[in-house]
């Protein structure tokens, strides 16, 4: 497996190429990259995932979670996201850090504006 300075230095590559938190509403990407640079990036994601597992990190686990569930909702995957960004708010919480709850309750509203599901995303 690759070290994690490795893997931030490739998803560092990917998101530029992506145009990283560039979203132009309604779950469509608007950086360069497209999908299949969205769909990369959620790989090498994975892949740092797991390393924060193993170290049982809960900030930059929140972190992760927050980066893939982002990733899964530019692909359309709503649920998966919806379900991504939940664990990273647990893990925010066990961190302490409201500033990460604060980023990935936003990413679940905006899930959640995008499915239509409005009144829910403004709770």
């Amino acid at each position: 497996m690759a070290s994690l300075n490795q893997l931030k230095r490739t998803a560092k590559r990917a998101y530029r190429r992506v145009g990283r938190g560039q979203s132009s509403g309604r779950g469509k990407q608007s950086g360069r990259g497209g999908k299949g640079q969205t769909a990369r990036a959620a790989r090498v994601q994975q892949q740092a995932l797991a390393i924060w597992r193993e170290r049982v990190a809960p900030g930059p686990l929140a972190l992760a979670l927050n980066n893939i569930g982002w990733d899964l909702h530019m692909l359309g995957q709503y649920e998966s996201a919806l379900s991504t960004y939940r664990e990273a708010l647990d893990w925010a919480r066990h961190a302490g850090s409201t500033r990460s709850e604060t980023v990935i309750m936003t990413g679940q509203a905006d899930v959640l504006a995008d499915t239509g599901e409005r009144p829910t995303a403004a709770d």
